[in-house]
């Protein structure tokens, strides 16, 4: 498909908004970069105008995945981000109404005004989060402790949701877990081999052997880490940086929300926690904060639990999360061998989603390349895991 053709979808679906919202014209349709952040979709930002009404600033999300790559998807995104938006964004707002649960305390998705799900034709019309100032962050430089607490706690926010959902409704829960069940076999993929090859070579020789031995592992395959040992929930899939959006408040607090639920599924709630360590942060920052981090996410997923009315130890306790915890920490490491290369490509390096999956190989990877994998397989031998 064409650019032309990408951007005549867009047009199209804003128009149906500006329809229905009574506006009279598209004032701006500019592409958006993601800086090598976003692969699965194109990125637009528009702004819709009419006489005597504020202007409506968009954020617009096109596919561009064809058939062959949708085919080693994790799932049907597009079919998933839109039932997120669509319907579980719902049943989240009214659990925290019906348990009472204050505004400033509820976990806030984008506000969605349009969408197309026609098969290849998908496009999402969202809120530009930037027009209130939210911004990105840079995706090169790690995470410091304030923005991981803030992390955090969204994502605390957004597991006890999940879990209230399956508690108060598990048919529904059930129904909606089906529909975003997971499927890929990530080691059977050339992105898989390649993104190890990368790993490996630049690893210092002395632990080169134990990596490679610890990702041939069949007890690491890449979907049993997703996989709730004790109580699931709906995790992200995907939590990391570059699906986070900040805003610094006035009085110095930092706001973080969350963004792209394309991967959404059932799963253990650790394994979106261990994603965003292994993919955001560096070794001095996991030598500083990684016990305490994980205290934090606990402590504030107990909190977001009890204001949902549930008792956090019946639901999940401290026993279950050090136990999915210490089963899962193989995890952090399979999981930053596949994405690092990516996260730290330089954004004139990063790789193109062609017409097929194995084409999606990062060529050259960055200068941070190496300090990242290296910090992380040192943690691995330090803790007696490879």
């Amino acid at each position: 498909m064409t650019d032309t053709e990408e951007r005549d979808r867009a047009s199209s679906v804003l128009r149906d908004v500006m329809l229905r919202l009574h506006y009279c014209a598209v004032a701006e349709l500019q592409p958006l970069s993601s800086g090598g952040a976003n692969y699965t979709s194109l990125l637009y930002r528009a702004r819709l105008q009419a006489p005597g009404r504020p202007d409506l600033r968009l954020f617009v999300k096109v596919a561009k995945m064809s058939e062959n790559v949708r085919a080693h998807a994790i799932n049907s995104v597009y079919d998933t981000e839109l039932l997120v938006y669509e319907e579980l964004s719902k049943l989240y707002r009214a659990l925290e109404e019906e348990r009472g649960v204050a505004e400033p305390e509820r976990f806030v998705f984008p506000a969605l005004y349009g969408a197309r799900s026609r098969r290849l034709e998908e496009a999402l019309v969202l809120e530009d989060l930037r027009a209130s100032g939210f911004g990105p962050r840079d995706r090169l430089r790690p995470v410091d402790w304030e923005y991981a607490c803030a992390a955090m706690e969204q994502l605390a926010r957004l597991h006890a949701l999940g879990f209230a959902l399956q508690l108060q409704a598990p048919e529904q829960y059930e129904r909606l877990a089906r529909r975003v069940e997971m499927r890929f076999d990530l080691e059977s993929t050339g992105a898989w081999s390649s993104t190890v090859e990368l790993a490996l070579a630049a690893t210092r020789p002395e632990h080169r052997a134990r990596l490679q031995t610890a990702l041939a592992s069949p007890a690491a395959r890449f979907l049993h880490h997703y996989t709730a040992l004790r109580r699931s929930t709906l995790v992200h899939a995907d939590y990391r940086t570059c699906n986070l959006m900040h805003r610094r408040h006035q009085g110095g607090a930092l706001e973080v929300r969350v963004v792209d639920y394309q991967k959404v599924q059932r799963g253990s709630p650790v394994a979106d926690v261990l994603y965003f360590v292994f993919t955001g942060s560096d070794e001095e920052f996991r030598a500083r904060h990684l016990r305490p981090l994980l205290d934090h996410y606990l402590q504030r997923l107990h909190a977001a639990l009890g204001r949902l009315r549930l008792d956090p130890l019946t639901v999940y306790s401290a026993q279950d999360f050090e136990y999915e915890l210490k089963e899962k920490l193989p995890f952090g490491l399979k999981i930053a061998v596949y994405t690092l290369p990516v996260i730290t490509v330089e954004e004139e390096d990063a790789p193109e989603l062609g017409t097929d999956f194995d084409s999606f190989k990062v060529k050259k990877t960055s200068s941070r390349f190496p300090a990242r994998i290296n910090g992380i397989v040192d943690d691995y031998v330090r803790w007696g895991l490879i």
